[in-house]
């Protein structure tokens, strides 16, 4: 990718944008009658589209850490980015069983409950408290992995933040945000704030990088930075063949 900041930059605006967008069409639809296969495409037009700006957003976040070397970020962001992958063909699937089944969107109207009479219903009832307990404890495990993939992701964050002031402030908010994330949901409203940051940083990084002057001038640093290896290998290779001789 030529341009990895300017792109990470924009796909995080589209991502606020999408969103807001989903909520707004979730309402509208709701008071509008529209059609099962319609309302099927619409949502999995919007989800490609989101999930697609996600992906480009989390290898900004790869790029960065290429340009700083720093491993931590770099595993971090890739694992973001295949769990996302992975999440993306798991709700692409979803929208496809629906689309060649629309009648499994129902309107409250349209669905009804049947009375569950049954004279096993002690066993049915024992059997979903079991199977609330196994999720349950799949959840606890899944919010610890989160947290500490949070943490982890923020403390790369920091380490980038010696040469990027805004990777510093976003890895703070970034391990606060994920440190109070169980507090009443404050930690969601600083991770989001943390999320701005990010799209300033990649703006900004996009900036001092990926300009037109800026550019040139990468170029012309990577041409003497590879004149300046290729000269050393000659010499080491000179100073090999006269050993030889």
């Amino acid at each position: 990718m030529k341009k990895p900041f300017t792109t990470a930059a924009w796909s995080g605006v589209l991502i606020i944008a999408v969103i807001l967008l989903q909520v707004v069409l979730s309402e509208a639809l709701e008071v509008n009658s529209i059609s099962p296969v319609m309302t099927i495409l619409i949502s999995l037009v919007l989800d490609v589209v989101l999930f697609s700006s996600i992906l480009l957003f989390i290898y900004g976040f790869v790029a960065l850490s290429k340009r700083y070397n720093n491993r931590l970020l770099e595993l971090t962001a890739w694992i973001g980015f295949v769990v996302v992958l992975f999440t993306a063909l798991l709700v692409l699937l979803g929208h496809i069983k629906l689309f060649f089944n629309p009648t499994l969107l129902l309107s409250p109207g349209n669905s009804t409950v049947a009375p569950i009479i049954d004279t096993q219903t002690a066993q049915l009832i024992s059997s979903l408290v079991a199977v609330m307990l196994v999720i349950l404890v799949f959840f606890v495990l899944f919010a610890l992995l989160f947290l500490t993939y949070l943490i982890l992701f923020g403390i790369g964050l920091l380490k980038v933040g010696k040469d990027v002031k805004l990777a510093k402030l976003s890895g703070i908010l970034t391990i606060v945000g994920a440190a109070t994330i169980i507090v009443f949901g404050l930690g969601f409203f600083i991770l989001f704030f943390a999320f701005i940051v990010e799209i300033v940083m990649f703006y900004k990084l996009s900036k001092k990088y990926e300009s037109k002057s800026n550019s040139k001038e990468n170029k012309v640093y990577v041409r003497k930075a590879r004149r300046s290896v290729s000269k050393t290998r000659n010499k080491k290779v000179s100073k090999a063949k006269k050993r030889r001789r």
